[in-house]
């Protein structure tokens, strides 16, 4: 028998999505939190914020190639400039390029 305890639930929730033709990418921002259950109390767990890109420039069973390459490279600068800004904030980046 599994006598560790659950989880608490979660919710995730979709603040924004910005679409940014420089780096070939959507980014969606989204906050995850927990849900107050009556057996877990949220108070010791702050939201998160996670900061998710969609690079779609990545061709299926490919590699970029020309101007993707560059959008790529510009999605890696983007990449780093938020991770520095966010760095104190404690935000999550994550970055999908491929929907297959």
């Amino acid at each position: 028998p599994d006598t560790a305890e659950p989880h608490p639930p979660i919710k995730l929730t979709l603040e924004s999505t910005t679409h940014l033709p420089k780096t070939s990418s959507t980014l969606s921002t989204l906050t995850l939190s927990v849900v107050p259950d009556g057996l877990h109390s949220d108070s010791s767990i702050p939201p998160m914020t996670l900061r998710h890109y969609a690079y779609e420039g990545w061709p299926d069973f490919g590699v970029p190639q020309g101007k993707d390459v560059d959008k790529l490279i510009e999605l890696i600068r983007e990449v780093e400039s938020k991770q520095r800004e966010e760095v104190a904030g404690g935000c999550e980046i994550w970055v999908h390029w491929s929907v297959t």
